[in-house]
């Protein structure tokens, strides 16, 4: 190699290093975004694309699929909402730590009716793609888990009845936040933040009372 040709190589642009992980997580979090504001039917390859600031070929590259390109914002969004649930869980402790982990999950502000938009558009979709309902049961399986985790402490600090059956409970309380949830979204968010959260204090106070009797 020539002097000229030394020189020529040296003064030649590094190609620049991906982050593949944090390209991924740009997509991811753009999918989430624009699903926020505009529900799950907006977010096509071209808007997510538009909306993390890459080309549409930048995505395929990392995404084929439509429900692949979903799949990622609901893990974006399980992730926001496990880290904060976790936090009251490290906090507080039996009723009080069940109270602010079931707040968490209520579609109380634009943030969080996103991820209610990404978990009903799962819904339907989990009848159809075997990945969208697998991941789909997976966070039910640990929703469940959370809540019969907090009943169980909150029976062994004597907050509730022992005899209280807290299957049923925990069954009962992911029923009322469906349902809150779905009554949100149907109404276009008519149920105020305060409605919401007055519904699971009167819920969490009915069982507590009931360990007074």
């Amino acid at each position: 190699m020539t002097i000229d040709q030394v020189r020529s190589f040296a003064n030649k642009p590094m190609p620049k290093i991906v982050d593949h992980d944090e390209r991924r997580e740009d997509f991811a979090r753009a999918a989430f975004e624009v699903i926020a504001e505009h529900g799950i039917d907006s977010a096509t390859f071209r808007s997510v694309a538009q909306k993390a600031g890459y080309t549409t070929g930048a995505l395929v590259y990392y995404i084929k699929e439509k429900d692949d390109l979903l799949l990622n914002a609901a893990e974006y969004s399980r992730d926001l909402v496990r880290a904060r649930m976790v936090d009251f869980e490290n906090k507080l402790q039996g009723i009080e730590a069940l109270r602010y982990v079931l707040y968490e999950s209520l579609p109380r502000d634009k943030e969080r009716k996103g991820n209610w938009k990404i978990w009903i558009g799962f819904w339907d979709r989990s009848l159809k793609n075997p990945k969208v309902h697998k991941q789909t049961m997976e966070r039910y399986a640990e929703w469940h888990d959370r809540i019969l985790r907090l009943l169980k402490e909150a029976q062994s600090l004597n907050e509730i009845s022992a005899d209280l059956d807290i299957e049923k409970t925990a069954n009962s309380l992911v029923s009322l936040v469906d349902g809150i949830g779905v009554q949100v979204l149907l109404t276009g968010g008519k149920v105020s933040s305060k409605a919401q959260i007055a519904l699971v204090d009167y819920w969490l106070d009915l069982i507590v009372n009931e360990a007074k009797r």
